[in-house]
This record gives structure tokens, C-alpha cells and sequence, in this order.
């Protein structure tokens, strides 16, 4: 029912405007979704909606259609077409993909009111879950990728996929590179040393640096043209949200590590 209303919306309406769920409209529906699941359990806790958010049998039914479409998101190396049915490399911007993961969290945030009472390992295991869908999924509006070119002469500014030019917080400038190669003379690895408003930073492909509280610099390529490299791509990532996603991820290891931890413990119990 929620994949066919999904589609439903989507051949009327066209893509999620997921843009139009920025900061403050996303953090405002992050709290009047809480507020609004949390009334309706205190309100009609034996209701039919809570039954059945609050329904095992729709938990793994859930968690199997969500997963099944990450891994189709992970999986798929297509490009969708622009229009009213992208394809599976723009799923996230689906509605029905959207009603699935709100549906998700709602079944998770019911089965944790009303089974708060099974302990540690049961609360950090689900809340962690909901912590980290909540962040991906509110935060990813506010998440923003921009590019810039790096050379000696320091730069302030980073272009976006659509054109739009931001201010950065610090100054960028190439303080110089190096290249790794392999036996056959092929580059392995390429390093860029940065100047950033005066500090030395060595920057490595895989290895961001935070540049402040929500951006990161990434190493995306260099000048291939020139024997010296005199220019390098950096890539800015803005992400306000990482941090409760990282505290969702923290919580469900130490789930898991309470979850082992008993485990441990029963086996001993039973030996002796």
C-alpha cells in the first residue's frame, strides 16, 4: 500500500523536492513528527494505527522492502532519466522511497514506547537505528557537495553541481604535491599540501580533512597535464547532520557490543 501510494504521488506530482526541505523546514518536521507519533501512542496506544507500526510482522516487513532498495541504490550503476520515474541511481528522491523510510521510522519510534521496558541492548539497538535514518533522511536536504580548484594563489570560493558559487570559511592554496608511483611508473596515490588560512595540511584521496563543524575537504584529482602538478581538485562536503548520525551508528556498537557481552555471559552460565 505505501509503494503504490508512493508511485501514485509520483506520476502526479514528479520527483520529491527534496530541496525544499531544507534548514529549518526539515528540523521543524523532524519535531512535529516526534511530537505528533508521541501524542498519538500517549492518545490511542491500542489503536489500529499503533497495532500495527507496533507489529513485528511489519517491522521485518519494512526493514526488508527498505533494505532491498539500498541494496538496488548500492547495487545499480544506471543513470536515471530526468523526469516523473528516475531511475534506481535517484531512488532517494522517489516518493514511495520516502514514504518507506518515513513509515520505518515511525515503526521503530512506536516498538521503542512500547517495549521501552526490555533493557540497554534492546533501547540502543533501536534508538541508535532511528538516530541514524532520521539523520540521513532529514539532514540529506541540507547535505551540499561544491568543488573548487586549488592553486598557489589562494582561493574563497567552491562551485555546486548547479552552478551556484559559495564562500568558504578559509582560504585554500596549493603549498605543493606529490605522487606515489608504482613499479610500472603508474601514479598509486597523490598527495596535496594545502595552506589553509596559514595552517600546513596535508591532504590524501580517502582521507578528508574537517575544514569546520559541518564541512570536509576531499582530494578529487589534480593536474595531469604538467610534469609538476600546478593545480588540485578539492572537493567541499557539507554535512550539518554527520554528527547524529555518527552518534546513531555509536549507539547501535554498543548494542551490539551489550548484545555480545550476554551472550558471552550466558554461555559461561551454562558450562559451569
Amino acid at each position: 500500500m505505501i509503494l503504490l501510494t508512493g508511485l501514485l504521488i509520483q506520476a502526479l506530482a514528479g520527483p520529491f523536492p527534496v530541496d525544499a526541505l531544507a534548514f529549518p523546514v526539515n528540523s521543524a518536521l523532524l519535531f512535529a513528527s516526534i511530537a505528533g507519533l508521541w501524542v498519538l501512542y500517549r492518545e490511542k496506544p491500542d489503536g489500529a494505527v499503533c497495532r500495527w507500526l507496533s507489529s513485528g510482522k511489519t517491522s521485518i516487513a519494512l526493514l526488508a522492502a527498505f533494505l532491498g532498495c539500498c541494496l538496488l541504490l548500492g547495487l545499480t550503476r544506471q543513470d536515471g532519466e530526468a523526469g516523473r520515474f528516475p531511475g534506481l541511481r535517484d531512488i532517494c528522491h522517489t516518493w514511495w522511497f520516502i514514504l518507506l523510510a518515513l513509515t520505518l521510522m515511525a515503526n521503530l519510534f512506536i516498538v521503542i514506547l512500547s517495549r521501552r521496558r526490555k533493557g540497554a541492548r534492546f533501547l540502543l539497538n533501536h534508538i541508535g537505528v532511528l538516530v541514524a535514518l532520521a539523520g540521513c533522511f532529514f539532514g540529506a536536504p541540507d547535505h551540499q557537495v561544491y568543488r573548487t580548484i586549488v592553486t598557489k594563489e589562494p582561493v574563497r570560493e567552491a562551485v555546486g553541481a548547479d552552478g551556484a558559487i559559495t564562500g568558504l570559511p578559509s582560504a585554500l592554496a596549493l603549498d605543493g604535491f606529490e605522487e606515489e608511483l608504482d613499479p610500472k611508473g603508474n601514479v598509486r596515490n597523490y598527495i596535496s599540501h594545502l595552506d589553509v588560512d596559514g595552517k600546513k595540511v596535508v591532504l590524501k584521496v580517502n582521507h578528508p580533512y574537517r575544514l569546520s563543524f559541518n564541512e570536509d575537504l576531499y582530494l578529487t584529482g589534480y593536474d595531469r597535464e604538467n610534469e609538476r602538478p600546478q593545480h588540485c581538485i578539492v572537493e567541499i562536503v557539507r554535512q550539518p547532520w554527520k554528527y547524529l548520525i555518527h552518534i546513531g551508528i555509536l549507539m547501535m556498537m554498543a548494542g551490539s557490543v551489550l548484545m555480545f557481552a550476554k551472550g558471552a555471559a550466558g554461555k559461561r552460565e551454562e558450562r559451569q
